[in-house]
């Protein structure tokens, strides 16, 4: 069975000190875009940092885990790989029943997790949502280079391996 890891920070202005404390209460925030769980940046602990210093006021105890993940490749949802399996028939679901009545995509992929039981622990996304991520590159040619920040949610503590928190402040 083929495995994915990967390697992803979160920032938070609470004190974790094991898995056990990470919280995975469901709360609809506009920027929950997978729904809820555990977000993290996928290999930037500088998008952790940023975020957690405009979300939250310091409290001394703003920090960035560095997270580990291992979680089996048919438990995510990685809309970053060009290796799409169940990703194209989820969004075809999506857009056909969801979209059209102005349903949140996050509140669907929590529905098929705790209300169809379909087995997802992860989901990976890039982030393309807030701002222009094109820059004009000089060249010959028109080109422009496409940037965005890959975001995961978490959706199970079995698959986060192994956490530390990083000095980046």
């Amino acid at each position: 069975m083929a495995i994915f890891k990967a390697i992803g920070y979160h920032g938070t202005n609470k004190e974790i000190k094991s898995k056990e404390d990470i919280n995975f209460q469901y709360k609809q925030y506009q920027d929950h875009f997978l729904g809820c769980g555990f977000y993290l940046w996928r290999d930037s602990p500088y998008r952790a940092k940023n975020w957690t210093d405009n979300q939250h006021e310091s409290n001394g105890l703003n920090s960035v885990l560095e997270i580990e993940l291992q979680v089996n490749e048919d438990e995510i949802l990685n809309f970053t790989s060009s290796k799409w399996s169940n990703e194209l028939e989820v969004l075809k679901i999506f857009n056909e029943v969801c979209m059209k009545k102005g349903l949140h995509f996050g509140s669907f992929i929590d529905f098929l997790i705790y209300e169809l039981d379909i087995d997802l622990k992860v989901i990976s996304m890039m982030d393309l949502k807030a701002k222009n991520h094109f820059v004009p590159i000089n060249s010959n040619a028109k080109t422009l280079f496409a940037y965005g920040d890959i975001q995961i949610c978490v959706k199970s503590k079995d698959v986060i391996q192994e956490f530390k928190k990083v000095d980046i402040f």
